[in-house]
């Protein structure tokens, strides 16, 4: 018996075996399943039901997403949980295939048991379900679906759950970007139809509101307030067409105008980056919506914080991008991250930018030198890397350290083999030097004036900037 359990627990390690561990759980998912039909009815307890929610939960994506984004409750970007079997789905290999449609009629079978006619479940593919319990807070419902998950180990895995305890299924909360950056809702087009009523208030209009609530200016519409958005043409040597307009928001306070990282105070981080995001989208709107029904109309790059995507705000940001497609084309669109810090998990830009890159025409990712090390491993899916040279130094750096970033920017790139930019150059040997590293795309002072709005797409050739 020992040399079983001893047995059990390699296999359990490598997750790739073929031999006892796998052999035994296929048998027990065979025997499990045989007794399982695949209509058991839902069981309830009238005694301690509410009549009205003894009908089986919903089952299909667009009714879970609709309860989803019309909760007003507080609890509602947490409610979304994920029952998976993804651990039991590596350890079997090319076995799961064969057994997968037993595990998850067992998996469903028992989520079915415990939800009512009030709740929602939804299959992915061949290795999880969402769930999503109404009428539970965040806590109640986080422990129900622990619960649930037991269940379904303790059923697949028998007297062997206790020794391999956490193993093969679990639980947890997502959020609606994380379903999106996952391809499991492949588009805005249901979210959109479902927040209608609501999207009015995510660009703009909230952050006005706080200021008429109370007796003050709040931080986040003094912030507001003091921001406007100017456009950048974006040229591209290679055409000798300015095919783009990047907007850059500017910071006017008592002390200066600030734009780029240097915009709010704590840079990158700072927590009030998101008004910075939403004051942006909202300019970015109104001319998007002037040029729609242009024939060759040009590409709108949005600069967004990095940390927008990956904290609670990442809920609102998808929101305020499904207005913007909403009422623009997607081809107009194109996104910029900024500020990958040390401190941000960089491990989940590339689900961001695949994310994005389905909503827009490309998606950028601007970076600087000292973070090479950072972002090096996660370039999986970038295809345009580039630098702000306003970003190097808040109080702008001298005309060598500019150089030497260009260059240093450009060989990085080029050996992640990753198409790259350069902004804010303020000068004609600036711009050679950037034409001679092989820069994509440039803008700044010296390429082009910025403007208050977007114009037109035009040609604009090598010699009429550098002689």
């Amino acid at each position: 018996m020992a040399r079983v359990e001893k047995a059990v627990k390699a296999d359990n390690a490598t997750r790739s075996s073929q031999g006892g561990f796998v052999a035994w759980l296929a048998g027990k998912l065979r025997g499990a399943a045989d007794l399982l039909a695949p209509s058991e009815p839902v069981r309830t307890n009238p005694g301690l039901r509410d009549p009205n929610r003894m009908s089986s939960p919903h089952s299909a994506l667009d009714q879970l997403l609709k309860a989803y984004l019309t909760d007003q409750g507080d609890s509602a970007v947490s409610k979304i949980h994920l029952i998976s079997l993804d651990e039991m789905k590596e350890a079997f290999g090319p076995e799961w295939d064969r057994l997968a449609a037993k595990a998850m009629m067992i998996t469903e079978g028992i989520i079915r048991k415990h939800l009512t006619g009030e709740d929602y479940y939804y299959r992915q593919a061949d290795d999880s379900y969402l769930l999503l319990l109404s009428g539970l807070g965040v806590h109640e419902a986080a422990a129900k679906v622990q619960m649930i998950a037991n269940q379904i180990r303790r059923r697949l895995l028998g007297d062997r759950a206790d020794n391999m305890r956490g193993f093969g299924v679990k639980a947890a909360v997502v959020t609606l970007s994380e379903l999106l950056e996952q391809g499991t809702i492949p588009s805005f087009d249901n979210i959109t139809r479902i927040l209608e009523e609501r999207l009015p208030e995510e660009v703009g209009v909230r952050t006005f509101r706080r200021k008429a609530a109370g007796a003050g200016v709040s931080p986040q519409a003094r912030v507001y307030e003091s921001l406007t958005v100017r456009y950048r043409p974006v040229w591209n040597p290679a055409s000798q067409l300015v095919f783009a307009y990047q907007c850059q928001p500017y910071r006017t306070t008592d002390y200066g105008i600030f734009a780029g990282q240097w915009t709010l105070n704590g840079g990158y981080l700072d927590p009030l980056g998101i008004e910075v995001d939403k004051k942006v989208i909202e300019d970015a709107l109104k001319h998007l919506r002037a040029m729609r029904d242009e024939k060759t109309p040009p590409v709108t790059l949005i600069p967004l914080h990095y940390k927008s995507f990956t904290g609670q705000a990442r809920n609102e940001m998808f929101s305020l991008i499904s207005s913007l497609l909403n009422q623009s084309r997607q081809e107009m669109v194109a996104f910029e991250l900024v500020g990958l810090l040390d401190s941000l998990p960089v491990n989940r830009l590339p689900q961001i930018v695949t994310a994005l890159t389905r909503l827009s025409r490309f998606v950028a990712v601007r970076a600087v030198p000292d973070q090479f090390d950072h972002i090096k491993g996660y370039l999986n899916g970038v295809r345009l890397l580039g630098l702000d040279l306003n970003d190097i130094s808040r109080h702008g750096a001298d005309t060598a350290s500019r150089g030497r970033a260009m260059i240093d920017f450009a060989r990085f790139a080029k050996d992640q083999g990753i198409a790259s930019y350069v902004w804010d150059l303020k000068t004609i040997d600036e711009v050679k030097l950037a034409l001679e590293m092989g820069f994509s795309n440039l803008n700044g002072l010296a390429v082009a004036s910025e403007l208050a709005e977007p114009k037109h797409l035009f040609e604009l050739s090598v010699q009429r900037i550098v002689n």
